[in-house]
């Protein structure tokens, strides 16, 4: 597969064409709700991804089943609190797809807002 070489342009200029086709059959509020709605939730997996990317979910304990005193020993040593604090004092990384969706939902946000005032 290709790597597109501009996603954030290329995904702009779709967002123009499709808002265009979309204001020619629906409503401009209607049109600007969708549009505010994606924007949210492209904002929301991007800051999820930023998130993820960060180590800052490192060290958190899920909880499980109770285990059983042979399955307890079994286990691996725990992580040392020195090691996990390492790793999370680590520079935040911003991925490609997280700065695509924070540019894209912002843009999504702003013609949500401007969209139904035309």
């Amino acid at each position: 597969m290709k790597k597109i070489k501009y996603p954030t342009l290329t995904a702009v200029v779709m967002l123009i064409v499709v808002d265009g086709l979309a204001m020619l059959f629906f409503k401009p509020l209607d049109v600007g709700n969708v549009n505010f709605m994606l924007g949210l939730a492209a904002v929301v997996v991007a800051a999820f991804l930023i998130v993820k990317d960060g180590h800052l979910f490192t060290g958190w304990k899920r909880p499980g089943k109770k285990r059983t005193d042979l399955e307890q020993e079994n286990l691996g040593p725990q992580v040392a609190t020195k090691d996990v604090a390492q790793v999370k004092n680590q520079p935040i990384k911003v991925n490609r797809l997280a700065r695509v969706l924070l540019a894209v939902g912002a843009i999504l946000i702003l013609l949500g807002i401007v969209l139904p005032e035309l």
